[in-house]
């Protein structure tokens, strides 16, 4: 199961990739990075997501979310 540390490392992964977005996006991306910040839920992550190919920072985003998937699947899966 995960632990505290997982969860944080997970975390601040997202919070990193999404921050990159907010550092060297476009306009509208950054509006979009912000608010997936301030609310990461699913409306805002697809939101940034839709804007996402081929930019810079979608793999980084991506990836962080996986890690975030990878620590949740065990809740979710077995809860």
């Amino acid at each position: 199961m995960a632990d505290d540390l997982d969860r944080a490392l997970a975390r601040s992964g997202y919070v990193y990739a999404v921050g990159q977005v907010v550092r060297l996006g476009t306009d509208a991306e950054r509006q979009l990075a912000t608010a997936a910040l301030d609310k990461a839920d699913p409306e805002t992550i697809r939101a940034l997501l839709a804007v996402a190919p081929g930019t810079p920072w979608r793999d980084n985003v991506i990836d962080a979310l996986a890690q975030i998937g990878v620590i949740a699947a065990e809740e979710i899966m077995h809860g």
